[in-house]
Parts: C-alpha cells; structure tokens; sequence
C-alpha cells in the first residue's frame, strides 16, 4: 500500500494557481477541512479576545432577572421562575439551531474536505481582494490588525478571532512578502508581519 493509498490520510488539496502582475499578486486558493481546524487551534491557544464572556454576561442577567422575579413577586414565586426558565431554555435551543444551520450552510460545498468553489485573493497596494464561494469583497490594509506569518499559512486578521487564511501550499510565498514589504515602505498604512 502506497502512501496516497492510505483511507484515513486527509484528502490532499489540489494544487491551486498563482499570477503575478506588476501592481498584484493573484492566488486561487482552495481551502480544506484541516487549514479551518489549524486556524481555530492558533486562535484558541494564541489569541485571547478581549472583552467579557458572553456566556457568562447572559447567564448573569438571567440569574438576576429569576432572583427579581422570585423574591419580587407575590406567591406563587416558583411559576415565575419556570417561566423564565422555559423562556432561556427556548432561547437556548434556539440559538444552537441557527448556529448549527449556518454552519451546515457555510460547509455544504466540502466535497472530502475539500472546499469545491475555490477562493481567489488579491493582494495588492491599497489592499486584499476576496472573491470567495459567497461573496467578493475588497479589505483595505488598515481593516486587518495583524497578518502573522506561520510555517504553513499566512493569517490576516481583523480581530482575535477572525480573519483569512492563505495557506503557503497554495502561493507564490516571496511574491507575496515582497509586496508587502513594498507597501510597507511606500508608506502604505499597513500593519507590522508578525512571526509567532
């Protein structure tokens, strides 16, 4: 049995194109399975957002809203309580079921890990071009607050916990560090590479 013969390897990704022009770079990039899971265990172990915890945040208001209706209200206090219980908990289940649409949505194109509408990206001057599976859009530099460079992929984030990924199987590497560094020094605002 060969290497490539192996059922539980991940699928390999096809080799995707590059094109370089005087004033840009253009990567097609298609995106596994695996480069999603790597991009949420560097966000996970790396990042820390900011801010307060959301789950906790609305777990302590509904803690102080049962409290209120409990010992606020006239008897019987224990029907107020389940009421808002039941309201949570509908939330709740809710939620949860739009979260797990959206993602079912988002993944409908993987065909064996594999994204089958492939991503194309523009890096250029003033900025990053998108055309993704669902919509094409234009990012200037100053909207990513850090882009780092990994042994396997180039993150471009706009926060903690969300950004592109540009996986370096699938770009002319130098191209793309040599453009950014040019902007850099051409005093375009865009922000420090980072290695971590």
């Amino acid at each position: 049995m060969s290497a490539g013969d192996n059922p539980f390897d991940p699928p390999a990704a096809p080799a995707a194109s590059s094109e370089r022009a005087a004033d840009g770079a253009t990567f097609t990039v298609e995106l596994t399975s695996a480069d999603y899971e790597r991009f949420s265990r560097y966000v996970a172990t790396t990042l820390k957002p900011k801010g307060p915890n959301i789950g906790v945040t609305i777990a302590g208001s509904c803690g102080g809203i049962a409290l209120f209706l409990v010992f606020g209200m006239p008897e019987p206090r224990w029907r107020a309580l389940v009421a808002l219980l039941l309201v949570v908990i509908g939330v709740g289940v809710g939620l949860i079921l739009t979260l797990q649409r959206r993602a079912r949505a988002h993944f409908a194109g993987m065909d064996g890990g594999v994204l089958t509408a492939p991503w194309r990206f523009r890096v250029e001057r003033d900025g990053l071009h998108v055309d993704g599976p669902h919509f094409a859009k234009r990012y200037g530099w100053p909207v990513f607050s850090a882009i780092v460079d990994r042994p396997d992929a180039w993150y471009l984030l706009f926060d903690p916990v969300a950004g592109f990924i540009l996986p370096k199987r699938s770009i002319v590497e130098p191209a793309v560090r040599g453009l950014l560094e040019t902007a850099r020094a051409a005093g375009a605002p865009i922000p420090e590479l980072a290695k971590r």
